[in-house]
């Protein structure tokens, strides 16, 4: 079995696999975080500290991962915001009762008090398409410099 897979993966290119890759990377620093936001239900997520109106320290995220993205993977625009548009309507559909295979837990600090910390925000989709954007711009720059 473990053969068979490492061939299908193989077969994968390599522009595919990175970007697989470069979304487990998110997913998996989530799953982290989560976990440790469980255990520590006191510990109030900085993250989440407003900077200006809906725009906090995880649009920042966004905004940076996007625009990693952008610059790496730069002709994947409808994919990458159509998969962050998923991302952001499970968050939606999910609210309160967030997944355990994202160390999912309820009732923790929030910076608005108690509750659920992990919540989907429409303002994120923004922040991606701008930081990809912002990523293509950068490296076709780079490109013809």
């Amino acid at each position: 079995m473990k053969k068979t897979i490492q061939k299908n993966i193989s077969k994968i290119p390599l522009d595919y696999r990175n970007y697989i890759l470069f979304f487990l990377v998110p997913i998996t620093l989530i799953g982290l975080y989560g976990k440790y936001r469980c255990n520590n239900k006191t510990f109030i997520d900085p993250l989440q500290k407003p900077i200006i109106g809906d725009l906090d320290g995880w649009s920042m995220t966004h905004i940076i991962f996007y625009t990693t993205m952008g610059y790496n993977f730069s002709n994947a625009f409808v994919l990458t915001m159509t998969i962050g548009i998923i991302w952001e309507l499970y968050e939606h559909i999910s609210g309160i009762n967030r997944s355990t295979w994202l160390g999912g837990c309820n009732e923790i600090t929030t910076h608005k008090g108690r509750g659920a910390w992990w919540y989907a925000k429409w303002s994120d989709i923004l922040c991606n398409a701008s930081g990809f954007l912002l990523g293509k711009y950068l490296y076709t720059k780079q490109s013809f410099n």
